[in-house]
């Protein structure tokens, strides 16, 4: 997502959030691929969602409350945040973690494979998490290091 205006820096309070956030990972279990792709996918999830909050109350007015609701973890929403914020992630890395209609050459999605596997322990999920464990860690590593990266004061 491009965007003709500079990108905007995070504010303080939101910085020390976010760094609190990654100071804090989950601990993966060795052995358990299934678990520990579940544990990297929530932990980048979850820090897609912080950048959404904030996305979201750059419209707050003041004494107008921002509502509580469920962020938003849609592709096009999460790409309008990272550009925003000048979070730099490729396109298709954005597409391949959060791109619900991806079933490209029979490999779907880190969350499609993750809905799969926590709403229905669904063993061919399993197996094709087991078989890309590595790609799929590549590319939840990329959203977590690409938004540590502008909260550490990169571009």
């Amino acid at each position: 997502m491009k965007s003709d205006l500079p990108p905007v820096s995070f504010s303080v309070p939101q910085l020390r959030a976010l760094k609190k956030f990654l100071g804090r990972p989950p601990a993966y279990p060795k052995g358990n691929l299934a678990e520990n792709f579940l544990l990297r996918y929530v932990f980048a999830e979850a820090f897609c969602r912080y950048v959404g909050r904030y996305y979201r109350e750059r419209r707050v007015v003041r004494n107008k409350a921002l509502t509580k609701s469920h962020e938003s973890i849609q592709i096009d929403v999460v790409g309008r945040s990272f550009a925003y914020f000048g979070i730099r992630l490729r396109p298709e890395v954005l597409a391949q973690f959060l791109d619900s209609k991806l079933d490209k050459r029979g490999e779907k999605s880190s969350r499609n494979l993750r809905n799969g596997i926590v709403h229905r322990w669904d063993e061919n999920d399993v197996a094709e998490v087991s078989e890309r464990y590595v790609r799929l860690c590549s590319i939840l590593d990329a959203v977590v290091e690409a938004i540590a990266c502008r909260a550490n004061g990169g571009k």
